[in-house]
């Protein structure tokens, strides 16, 4: 059954003037019907011009987005298991030990005397 070069345009993904193009040229068979439009058998269209594959693209691109969804999903949950991991770390975690101030080093005292030798100073004379 033959169809119009806007039909056959339409599923070959080309535009119709360059069907006409070709059949004017002789590459493909065509005739003018009474209302004197183009019609063209589609496998001589074909032959020539190959149809365009089938919209798959926006499938492919819902199973991306679910996917990304899916995947976005995942990621909250992994972060959320890191929070709380990480204050359980903190909760547990050893205080830092702290640093007790040292004492000031007092001093140092003179020796006492040994054996019962007592140290003297003398006295200042005036």
């Amino acid at each position: 059954m033959p169809i119009t070069l806007a039909q056959a345009a339409e599923q070959s993904g080309v535009n119709r003037s360059t069907l006409l193009r070709a059949v004017k040229a002789g590459r493909i068979s065509g005739a003018r019907d009474d209302a004197g439009n183009w019609t063209i058998d589609p496998a001589e269209a074909f032959r020539v011009f190959p149809p365009k594959q089938p919209p798959q693209q926006a499938q492919a691109d819902a199973a991306t987005d679910a996917l990304i969804a899916q995947l976005h999903r995942v990621i909250d949950d992994l972060r959320q298991d890191r929070d709380e991991w990480r204050d359980q770390a903190k909760r547990l975690a050893l205080p830092v030990p702290r640093q007790e101030p040292q004492p000031a080093q007092a001093a140092p005292q003179p020796e006492k005397p040994r054996n019962g030798w007592r140290w003297w100073r003398p006295r200042a004379t005036a």
